[in-house]
């Protein structure tokens, strides 16, 4: 089965997803499909790749914005990881909306989006709030997403690991390196 997944991976066809669109069509786009075949295979992984890939937008956040608000939620999806208890993160089931209104506002709402969906994916179990994710990290403008997200971020969880400081900040912008290691070093206080 993973080798299924990292064919399928190889020949991903990335499509835009959001909620305004019909459930029906969201089921039907391949993005949808590849993280169902995760799901299918083992819950886990496709929660540890959701994880991993908040990770990767917070920058886009917090450039943006010059600010920490989506840190909390996420760090709670850290423990949530390592002891499968919910209860801490139904207390992040809340979108936090962009305040921007000029170009970044894909960047922020995109990596916002991120989060929330992430989240509610690990509550519902429904693909397709997954699958919204993927495409708002898509938006988060955090460079080369798809690269990473094959190369790095899928691999990592097939195996079930976190990504590390170096491996969530391959091929994005330098100019992140600081806000990364920031939240790495906040994350080993919080975790």
């Amino acid at each position: 089965m993973i080798k299924d997944i990292l064919f399928d991976l190889k020949n991903l066809e990335y499509n835009d997803a959001d909620n305004l669109m019909k459930r029906e069509y969201i089921i039907s786009l391949p993005t949808y499909q590849f993280l169902n075949k995760i799901k299918f295979f083992d819950s886990e992984i496709l929660e540890i790749l959701l994880y991993n890939i908040c990770q990767r937008v917070v920058p886009s956040w917090e450039f943006n914005l010059n600010d920490k608000q989506l840190r909390p939620a996420i760090f709670a999806f850290k423990r949530y990881l390592l002891s499968k208890d919910i209860d801490e993160l139904v207390a992040y089931d809340t979108e936090i909306l962009s305040p921007k209104v000029d170009c970044s506002y894909s960047d922020t709402s995109g990596a916002a989006a991120t989060v929330y969906n992430s989240i509610r994916f690990v509550l519902t179990k429904d693909v397709v709030f997954a699958t919204y994710a993927l495409s708002d990290a898509d938006i988060a403008n955090t460079l080369d997403f798809e690269k990473w997200l094959e190369e790095i971020a899928v691999p990592n969880s097939l195996e079930k690991k976190i990504c590390n400081y170096e491996e969530t900040k391959a091929f994005s912008y330098d100019c992140y390196d600081d806000l990364y290691l920031s939240f790495f070093e906040e994350l080993k206080l919080k975790s």
